[in-house]
Formats: C-alpha cells, structure tokens, sequence
C-alpha cells in the first residue's frame, strides 16, 4: 500500500522501530522516540544496501519519491547511491578548504625564497591586499572575482 502525506504526518511511534513501505524500496522509519526518517532499501552487487533519504517534515513525501527517483537513475548507470552522496559530500568539503587564503598559504610556502630575493614580501603583501576580501570565497568562486582583482592590485 502506498503512503500517503495524512498516514506520514499522524503516524505514532512504537516500542520499537517500524518501517512503513511505499513502494520501490522507499519507506518511511519511525523510531521509539518519534522521529521519521526516510530511506531507500536497495541491492547494488548483489549486497542489500540502506540509503538515508531525509527526515520528515523537511522532507515531504514528494521529495523522497523524487529522491528515490534520482537513486533508481543511478542504479540504472551502474552507480552505488551511497557511495554518489558520499563523493558529493566530500567534493563540497574539499572546495570549502580550498579558499583563497589556503591557496595563498600554500603559494606563500612554496615561492616564499624566490619572493624574498627579489625584494618581495609575500606576506605581507598578501595579509594587506587580499585576505580580508577573499577568505571566505571557495577556490571555484575565485575564478569569476580573479580578473577584477588582478586590476584592482596592478593599480
């Protein structure tokens, strides 16, 4: 039996956890202490997997059939769900740490020899003219700012 948003939305917790089916491996976990939590119950070579889908209310009804449908695409190209989320959680963890103020430490770490016989504090320079503007902005986000603040620096 399909579910639908009135049962999501009034079902009660148990003693112990209970999984409500929807259909397509999409169900819906209520736990002792009331919270529900959508997952998907898939196999991916020939291993019985759990996908964590989202927790209601954020997550409607809706959105984890949507979800499921995403996964089910995946499936189809041969690709793990889980291991897709994982890859994109830590793509977006390894360009939150590639801000400019990294990449400036790093450069600063790498050239500062050569810089310095040449007359040029690096850190200095770089602690005056650009940290404050750009320690915040994602190494991908530079790119678009880069060119305005080239100028911005040669005059």
């Amino acid at each position: 039996m399909k579910l639908t948003n009135i049962f999501v939305k009034n079902v009660k917790p148990t003693e112990k956890p209970k999984r409500y089916f929807d259909g397509g491996g999409l169900y819906l976990e209520v736990t002792k202490a009331g919270g529900k939590y959508w997952r998907m119950k898939y196999r991916y070579l020939k291993k019985e997997k759990r996908l964590a889908l989202g927790v209601y209310p954020r997550m409607t009804l809706k959105m984890a059939r949507d979800r499921l449908n995403e996964a089910r695409l995946l499936l189809d190209d041969d690709i793990d769900p889980a291991e897709h989320k994982r890859d994109l959680r830590q793509t977006k963890i390894d360009n939150a740490a590639n801000t400019f103020e990294e990449v400036g430490r790093e450069l600063k770490e790498e050239l500062y020899d050569a810089l310095h016989k040449e007359g040029i504090n690096l850190k200095s320079w770089f602690l005056d003219n650009v940290q404050d503007y750009l320690s915040d902005r994602s190494q991908l986000k530079l790119f678009v700012v880069e060119e305005d603040v080239a100028m911005r620096i040669s005059k």
